[in-house]
């Protein structure tokens, strides 16, 4: 018994002449527009923030059970 249904995607760039190709084809097709540029800013914002975090507690652990 399945309980997931499992998709293979290709994402790449492409040109109008891919897109006829694809027709031609018969071959479904779906077009996404994403904006990479945010989400690659956001992930790497949140695992700066996180060390940063990690550090601050490591820190205070340091501090508390051996600089005290």
């Amino acid at each position: 018994m399945k309980i997931f249904k499992t998709q293979k995607y290709i994402y790449t760039e492409y040109e109008d002449k891919h897109i006829e190709n694809l027709d031609k084809a018969n071959v479904p097709y779906e077009v996404k527009t994403e904006i990479l540029f945010f989400g690659f800013q956001i992930r790497e914002g949140y695992i700066r923030y996180s060390a940063l975090m990690e550090i601050i507690v490591i820190s205070g652990l340091i501090y508390t059970f051996f600089l005290r």
